[in-house]
């Protein structure tokens, strides 16, 4: 970062909370340059603006789609590292399943990896020995492994991030958070001297969070009605609604 500052870059981006902690340093050595760090749950005056997009926005759907889908009413949440958004996509993977059904039991995972797919899977086997029959997942290249286990086990899989109906039958519908739309949104707004500072979250009212359509051998397993449902809640997050307030 200080050598991107010491260059004359005057807007300086770092990508993933992990280097939060090293942006909240270096934008005190340079208060005229914008730095924004994304994934963060916090930012810094006057100078640092922490992202994110939208994290339990996108927990909230995936935990809702799981609990309209869930037979036995536990539901597994793989994340990637215990990181503060990776965290709060958990918590909001319980709320949207409380919210759906509150007898719901959501038990989170987090494999150490966003890379090694073989620790999602050992995860997944995990979850279906205690009587899990949906998983969702948002831990990067290592969440590939979880809709692999998925198919394998016939699990039913609710996609995170990315769209990964594209990776196994088993995953029926994603979430997507579309981070490099909200990063190009970012600088557009710091190029013209409107973003904040400190924390901000971007989320479906910018169209950083969306929903694929439905997809593979459970393409129908949520009713009409259900679909409706999902979509509503999609639309409250588009309209500005924060979806926390729905659950007591």
């Amino acid at each position: 970062m200080r050598g991107y500052a010491d260059a004359g870059y005057t807007i300086i981006v770092s990508h993933g909370a992990e280097f939060l902690d090293a942006a909240k340093l270096v934008s005190k050595e340079y208060p005229n340059i914008t730095f924004i760090c994304t994934s963060a749950q916090s930012g810094q005056e006057p100078n640092l603006t922490g992202i994110d997009f939208a994290t339990y926005q996108l927990g909230f759907l995936n935990g809702a789609a799981c609990a309209m889908a869930t037979k036995t009413k536990k539901i597994g949440a793989v994340g990637s590292n215990e990181i503060d958004s990776i965290i709060a996509w958990c918590n909001g993977v319980i709320a949207g399943a409380k919210y759906i059904d509150p007898e719901c039991e959501v038990f989170p995972v987090y494999t150490g990896s966003f890379d090694d797919a073989l620790k999602a899977k050992q995860a997944v086997d995990a979850l279906h020995q205690k009587g899990v029959d949906i998983v969702t997942q948002n831990a990067d290249a290592c969440g590939v492994g979880a809709v692999q286990e998925c198919d394998a086990l016939g699990l039913i899989n609710v996609g995170a991030v990315s769209d990964q109906t594209t990776i196994g039958e088993s995953c029926f519908i994603s979430v997507i958070q579309d981070a490099q739309l909200g990063i190009t949104a970012a600088i557009e707004q710091a190029v013209e001297g409107t973003l904040k500072s400190g924390f901000v979250s971007m989320g479906a009212s910018v169209g950083v969070i969306t929903l694929t359509g439905y997809a593979g051998k459970y393409a129908d397993v949520l009713s009409k009605e259900q679909k409706a449902t999902l979509q509503d809640l999609w639309q409250k997050s588009y309209d500005g609604v924060d979806l926390s307030t729905l659950v007591g």
